[in-house]
C-alpha cells in the first residue's frame, strides 16, 4: 500500500512538470535617446526592376542636345592611358532600342590630342540599385560638427551597365571602347530625370554618370585603360594629385598642361564642327 501511494506521488509530480508554463523573457526598454536614426527600408527588387523597364536614361546619356545651349551641349572629360592623358567624349545621338528597353544605340565623337573621331555603339543597362544610405553615425556628426542635417531620400538610383563603342576604322589611330558604366540618378518633381550622387559611395563615385574600361587599338591591338565622367571633380584629385589648386572655383594645375589640360572652362564646341559616322543605328 505504501509503494502504491509513493507511485501516484510521482505520477502527479511528473504530470505537473509537463505541462508548467515557463516564465516570460524579461525585455527591457531602450531609452529613446539611445536608439539610432532610422534609415528607409530599401526598395524592393520588384520595384528596382520595373525601373530598369520603364525608365529611359537617354537624356542623361546624350551630352550634346539638338538646339540647346549652354551646359546642355558639352563633352565629358576623362583620362586616357597610363599618364592619365585628357581624353573628351561627346555624345550627339543616343537612341533607346524599340524591342529592348535596356539597348542603347549611340552616335558620338572622341577628341584625344586635338583628333577628333566619331564612334558608334551601344550601351546597355543591366540593373538598377538604390543609392547607399547614409549610416546613423555620418548623419550625427554632419549634426554635430557642421549643422547640416542629412537626410536619406529613398528615390535616389544607380543604373549599372556595360559599353561598346567603335571608332571609325578609317580614321588614324582608331579603336574600340569597352567597359563598365554607372549613372546616379533621380527623378524630379516634374517627372524628368536627373543627375544626383548622395555621396563618393554612390556607384558613379559622385560623378554623375561614370564610363570605366578599355580602349583597344585596332591596328595594334594594344590595350589602355581609360574613363571618363560626367562630374570629374573628385575623380581627378585621385588621379592626379592636387589637379584642382582653385579655392571658389576649379583652377587646373599649370603642371597638368602637358596632359591636355591647359583650359577647363573652355567653351570649344569641336564635335560641331565634325560629321557624324556615317553608320546606321
Amino acid at each position: 500500500m505504501k509503494n502504491l501511494f509513493s507511485l501516484l506521488v510521482l505520477m502527479v509530480l511528473a504530470a505537473a512538470c509537463q505541462h508548467q508554463t515557463p516564465p516570460a523573457k524579461t525585455i527591457t526598454p531602450v531609452a529613446s535617446s539611445t536608439r539610432p536614426t532610422m534609415l528607409p527600408v530599401p526598395a524592393d527588387s520588384l520595384l528596382l526592376k520595373r525601373l530598369a523597364k520603364t525608365t529611359d536614361f537617354s537624356p542623361l546619356l546624350q551630352t550634346v542636345q539638338p538646339n540647346a545651349t549652354d551646359y546642355h551641349n558639352h563633352a565629358q572629360n576623362g583620362f586616357f592611358g597610363p599618364t592619365h592623358y585628357r581624353i573628351e567624349m561627346a555624345t550627339t545621338q543616343v537612341v533607346r532600342d524599340t524591342v529592348n528597353p535596356a539597348l542603347y544605340h549611340v552616335h558620338g565623337l572622341s577628341r584625344y590630342k586635338k583628333f577628333v573621331t566619331p564612334f558608334v555603339g551601344t550601351l546597355t543597362i543591366s540593373k538598377i540599385v538604390q543609392q547607399p544610405y547614409y549610416s546613423a553615425a555620418e548623419i550625427a556628426d554632419m549634426q554635430n560638427e557642421h549643422e547640416i542635417v542629412l537626410t536619406n531620400d529613398p528615390g535616389l538610383f544607380s543604373a549599372l551597365g556595360t559599353f561598346e563603342l567603335h571608332e571609325d576604322s578609317t580614321r588614324l589611330g582608331a579603336g574600340i571602347f569597352r567597359g563598365q558604366l554607372a549613372i546616379d540618378w533621380k527623378r524630379a518633381d516634374s517627372g524628368q530625370l536627373e543627375f544626383y550622387c548622395r555621396s563618393v559611395r554612390s556607384a558613379s563615385h559622385e560623378s554623375e554618370v561614370r564610363y570605366e574600361g578599355t580602349w583597344t587599338s585596332y591596328a595594334t591591338h594594344r590595350v589602355y585603360p581609360v574613363k571618363w565622367l560626367e562630374d570629374i571633380a573628385y575623380e581627378a584629385e585621385q588621379v592626379l594629385p592636387r589637379f584642382n589648386i582653385g579655392e571658389r572655383e576649379m583652377a587646373i594645375n599649370p603642371k597638368y598642361a602637358r596632359l591636355g589640360w591647359p583650359e577647363f572652362w573652355e567653351n570649344e564646341e569641336w564635335w560641331a564642327e565634325n560629321p557624324k559616322p556615317a553608320l546606321n543605328l
